[in-house]
Parts: C-alpha cells; structure tokens; sequence
C-alpha cells in the first residue's frame, strides 16, 4: 500500500485571532505572501487532496482553490477542526497543521508519514524538548467518532486529551523551525525584518563580485 495515497493534509486556519485585531491570521504576509501560502506550496509536492477548515469559509476561498470547511462543532477549539477535518477527509489518515507554520519542511512531513507503514498508532505527533507538536501530527480519521463523544459536552478540550486516550507514538525529534508558528504581529514584524536583512545581504554580496 502506497501510504501516501491514503493521507490527507488539513490546515487549520480557524481561531479568533483577538492578536491579530480579528484580521485572519493565516493571511497576513510573511515575504509578501499569505502564511497559510507558505505551507500550501510545500503540501502540494507531498499530498493530493488538501482541505482547509476555517470559519472564515467565503474569505479564505476567494484566495485558493481549495476545499474550505467551516467547524461542525462551533466554538470547540483546535479538536474541534481536527474532527472536521477527519470528516471531510476521504483517506484512512490526515495530516493536521496549524495554519499559522509558514515554516513546513517536505523532508520531515515525509518522514513522519512514513512511520505509520511500522505500527498502526492512531496518532504520530512529534515530540521535543519543548513539548510535543499535535499541530504538526497525523491522526486517523477513525478517530472521528471518539472526538465526538468529547465535543459533545459542554467546554472545550485540550488535543491532548483525545491524545492520551489513544494509540499515540510520540516521535522524538530535535526542535526546529518548521515547529515555528507566528501568535502576534510583532512575531510577524520579526520573521519579515529577518527576510529583508537576508535578501540585503545577498544583494550586497553579489554587488561585490
């Protein structure tokens, strides 16, 4: 079985984005494009399908071509687009991330689909010094059903309740940029003014040649 057949990518592009004076996060420019544009652009060399679940359905739309989702669970938090997700799917895996990781790097996603052909966990979530990434995992969409029996209560849960309720390989890896999401504007201002002083750099090195 070609396991990357059976996989889908879901970008969670939900939230209140209170940080970002209610602007959709995920479309704020990082090097004159959209964050979720930097991941879009490397899911693309690794997925077939991709759906985007956001509550902003109509907006996000008028940007990709993709399939966009507003949450059946409103209100329910990160878990709560998840379980969208594993609905909207129709592949026995997805691959969730965060709509706000401009930083994906192909060979980790790669990697960490393929350790689902040595066990059949029902979630493979990196895991580093810092704490583990359930917004850089894949998760079976069977889980769909235990999802629900959470979002169905009153409250909202935290992903890793569902994650310590199943089958989780948490995968040991060394920290790294691709883990990186941007919460504020001033995060923002940060990783654009660390572009421009690169490209200045290069354009000043190649005026030297």
């Amino acid at each position: 079985m070609d396991i990357f057949n059976h996989i889908s990518a879901v970008i969670l592009a939900g939230g209140k984005n209170t940080r970002f004076g209610g602007r959709i996060k995920s479309l704020e420019h990082l090097h004159s494009y959209p964050l979720i544009y930097h991941e879009i652009e490397i899911l693309k060399k690794i997925f077939r399908d991709i759906i985007i679940i956001a509550n902003n359905k109509k907006v996000i739309q008028e940007y990709f071509n993709l399939p966009v989702y507003e949450d059946i669970y409103k209100r329910k938090g990160p878990l709560g687009g998840i379980h969208t997700g594993m609905v909207q799917a129709n592949t026995k895996y997805i691959f969730i991330v965060g709509g706000d990781m401009p930083f994906i790097d192909r060979k980790l996603i790669t990697k960490q689909i393929s350790l689902i052909r040595k066990q059949k966990y029902d979630a493979i979530i990196p895991e580093t010094v810092n704490g583990f990434e359930p917004l850089h995992g894949i998760y079976d969409t069977h889980l769909h059903n235990r999802i629900e029996q959470l979002l169905s209560t009153p409250g909202t849960f935290p992903i890793r309740t569902l994650l310590h309720q199943v089958n989780t390989y948490f995968w040991q890896v060394e920290e790294q940029n691709a883990f990186i999401n941007i919460n504020t504007p001033q995060e923002l201002e940060y990783y654009n003014s660390q572009f421009m002083s690169q490209q200045a750099f290069f354009r000043k090195s190649k005026s030297n040649k």
